[in-house]
C-alpha cells in the first residue's frame, strides 16, 4: 500500500524518536525542573510508538523482501563536475526482525 512511500516511512522511522525527545533537552537547557518536565516525556514515547509501528508495517508489508532506498546527502562541486554522496538504507531480514525488536522493547 505505502511502497511508493518506503523511503519516507525509514526516514520518519528514524527521526520521529530524535524529534519528539528533542524538546526534553531544549527544556533542560533553560529549566532544571523535573516535575515540569515529566510530561515531555509523553512525547518521546510517542515517537518510540510510531517509530515501532512503522517497524512492524515494513514487517508485515515486505516479509522477506530486500528493501534498499537511496537518496543524495551532499553534491560536492569539482572542477570536472560534481560528486554526489548518498545515504542509503538497506533492510534485509535479519536487521528488519532485529529493528522491530529494538522499537518495541524501546517503546
Amino acid at each position: 500500500m505505502f511502497s511508493s512511500l518506503l523511503g519516507e516511512l525509514m526516514g520518519l522511522m528514524l527521526l520521529s524518536p530524535i524529534i519528539l525527545a528533542a524538546p526534553i533537552a531544549i527544556y533542560w537547557l533553560f529549566n532544571q525542573d523535573p516535575r515540569k518536565a515529566r510530561p515531555l516525556a509523553y512525547l518521546a514515547v510517542i515517537g518510540l510508538g510510531i517509530s515501532a509501528l512503522i517497524a512492524t508495517y515494513i514487517e508485515v508489508a515486505f516479509p522477506w523482501k530486500i528493501v534498499a532506498y537511496n537518496m543524495p546527502w551532499m553534491i560536492l562541486p569539482t572542477s570536472g563536475g560534481s560528486i554526489t554522496i548518498y545515504v542509503s538504507f538497506v533492510v534485509n531480514f535479519l536487521s528488519r526482525n532485529m529493528g522491530l525488536l529494538t522499537a518495541w522493547l524501546a517503546s
